[in-house]
């Protein structure tokens, strides 16, 4: 039962979290034409919320490995949900962009926690389907987004205030629901985190950049699909939000099953070897799609093809996040988790800044396509080259 609740906790965290994260960029079409911004701008108030990120992902990482994780996540949350209420009343650029930076200081706490409580309290033949079952909350975070756009008409600051509502609210659902299932201190696998260590890690410079290389080449497509893509479905082929909420849900909902059963089948290939494979069919699709899209095939190919897309990439992203516990020993994976978010917020940092940049430069997205195919392409092989790291003793 342990299991299950940490399972739960994990995914209705980073439901919420990605809903905080996205909501904004979501309604950027709204907000732009409210504030009188351009794409570049508005690209970096998406981008600002890495800022802070960058720098207190290390910090985060290395509190996971002593502090209870489920402590650190709620603490985040609420204060994720306070900033985005700013974010909800900000009447100019500048009040925009710092709103999305307060975000940031604790935006690396809900993966990097999910994956020490995986670590900690999973079984590591379920390793892969509890990843899964976290990080389909991006996927259910972002469908809500659209769901919320297409229900406030041209309220953005409404969405943005239910958002943060919700995001208030969830800490209390865990206190009253899930606490009785959690240790107050997590029980770590590999000894008291408080103690020294008496072994020596082997965790080279080599083997760890690759690791977050990786990690933050990969990204560049989910920042593409969770930041440029809504204005690009509103502006360039003239869908409402109301019609693309009903395909982004139903692509929502497909994803979260794609990647539970890539979690499933990832676990029965066998650790780091069925993660290999789940990344290597997820990234192939998805950069056949993306190649697709540059062509201009029409408006509805255009539409299913994001779909495919969006299902075929987070299908393979429950590896991202589960890699980390087949090649990282457990006493680490809070440490290198806060190392890996840090590589997530610089990725995500550059990316809608840059795809921003390419709309404000050529008029339009579809260049794109090409360079997060190509960035999705080299992190397959980075990825596929990665073997676990081993500790050595004094």
């Amino acid at each position: 039962m342990r299991a299950l609740a940490m399972m739960l906790l994990c995914l209705g965290a980073t439901t919420i979290g990605m809903l905080l994260i996205v909501t904004m960029n979501t309604l950027a079409p709204l907000i732009m034409a409210d504030l009188g911004i351009g794409p570049t701008v508005m690209g970096f108030a998406m981008s600002a919320i890495t800022i802070s990120a960058l720098f207190s992902a290390p910090i985060v990482g290395s509190l996971i490995d002593r502090v209870n994780p489920v402590k650190i996540m709620s603490i985040g949350l609420v204060f994720m949900a306070s900033a985005t209420a700013l974010t909800g009343l900000a009447t100019t650029p500048i009040m925009l962009i710092t709103s999305r930076v307060l975000i940031g200081l604790t935006l690396p706490v809900l993966w990097p926690s999910c994956a020490k409580l995986v670590s900690t309290y999973i079984p590591r033949s379920m390793v892969g389907v509890a990843t899964a079952i976290y990080d389909s909350g991006a996927a259910i975070g972002l469908g809500l987004s659209y769901v919320l756009a297409s229900m406030v008409n041209t309220n953005w600051r409404g969405a943005l205030l239910a958002s943060a509502l919700l995001g208030l609210s969830y800490p209390l659902v865990f206190a009253t629901v899930l606490r009785r299932y959690v240790d107050k201190a997590p029980a770590h696998a590999s000894g008291d985190p408080q103690q020294p260590n008496t072994r020596r890690s082997a965790l080279f410079l080599g083997p760890v950049a690759l690791l977050l290389l990786s990690f933050f080449l990969t990204l560049q497509t989910w920042g593409l699909l969770t930041s440029w893509i809504p204005t690009f479905l509103v502006k360039e082929l003239g869908f409402s939000y109301s019609e693309v909420a009903v395909y982004v849900v139903t692509a929502s909902i497909a994803a979260s099953i794609a990647e539970i059963f890539g979690g499933w089948l990832s676990d029965r290939l066998g650790g780091l070897r069925g993660r290999r494979f789940i990344i290597g069919v997820g990234h192939g699709i998805t950069v056949i799609v993306l190649l697709l899209l540059y062509l201009d095939m029409g408006r509805a190919a255009d539409l299913a093809l994001i779909m495919i897309a969006f299902v075929a990439y987070k299908y393979a992203s429950l590896a991202f996040w589960a890699i980390i516990n087949d090649v990282i020993p457990a006493e680490f994976v809070g440490r290198i988790s806060g190392l890996y978010a840090m590589s997530a917020q610089v990725s995500m940092l550059v990316a809608p800044v840059l795809y921003g940049y390419i709309i404000e430069i050529l008029g339009y997205l579809r260049p794109g396509f090409l360079y997060s195919a190509f960035t999705l392409l080299v992190s397959s092989f980075t990825y596929l080259s990665l073997k676990p790291l081993k500790l050595v003793n004094d």
